[in-house]
């Protein structure tokens, strides 16, 4: 797992994370409890996302699409619509993962933000999850092509950490038994297939759990 802080401030921090088969910023303010947000951008870059605003109880994730699939969002490609789903579901999984592995609640219902251009998909995600995943604006998307530095010279200096992830070990992602303990009222079952979920090993989860608890103090 390659980690790169990219940005440092006192109410959040940003990391970029890839694991080799998915690619994806995380913005996670400094909170206690958090819902899990996915936002899909054209031409996704460091300068870009350290403009997008925080979200005080939402950890938002920017993941890094290739082209193709983002021309192919704008119709309803069926098959298009599965691949970006299995992307998502690691990138939900991992963060999910990391968040909770650092003491903070992680509602289990999923937020996609809505983007008129990817409307078609967002109405094909939210019917499959039925119930488990909600899309509205976030109104981040506008403030995102704002072209001034807007966090400059707040940040530290980007640090990286490599790790390697192998053996991951398959679990459902809103797996009833993990989720009891934050919230008796939802009542889950087996997760569909969109949503396996990737455990990290103890060790990894660890070293990243430590640099994440170092940001957010």
């Amino acid at each position: 797992m390659e980690q790169k802080v990219v940005l440092k401030e006192s109410n959040r921090c940003i990391f970029f994370l890839d694991n080799g088969d998915v690619s994806f910023y995380i913005l996670i303010p400094r909170a206690s409890s958090l819902s899990l947000a996915v936002s899909i951008f054209d031409n996704v870059d460091e300068k870009m996302v350290k403009n997008i605003p925080n979200i005080a109880d939402k950890a938002v994730i920017i993941p890094i699409i290739s082209s193709d699939i983002l021309n192919a969002l704008v119709s309803s490609n069926n098959e298009v619509f599965q691949r970006l789903d299995g992307f998502l579901a690691k990138m939900i999984n991992i963060s999910y993962k990391l968040l909770n592995f650092n003491r903070i609640e992680v509602n289990n219902k999923v937020i996609i933000d809505y983007v008129e251009k990817f409307s078609s998909f967002n109405n094909w995600y939210v019917l499959k999850y039925n119930g488990r995943v909600e899309s509205f604006d976030l109104g981040i998307h506008v403030s995102s092509i704002v072209s001034k530095p807007l966090f400059e010279n707040a940040a530290a200096e980007p640090k990286d950490i490599n790790v390697t992830l192998t053996n991951f070990a398959p679990e459902a992602a809103f797996d009833q038994n993990e989720t009891a303990n934050r919230n008796s009222n939802v009542n889950e079952t087996a997760a569909s297939p969109g949503f396996v979920s990737y455990v990290l090993l103890g060790v990894i989860v660890a070293v990243i759990s430590l640099v994440i608890l170092y940001m957010l103090v």
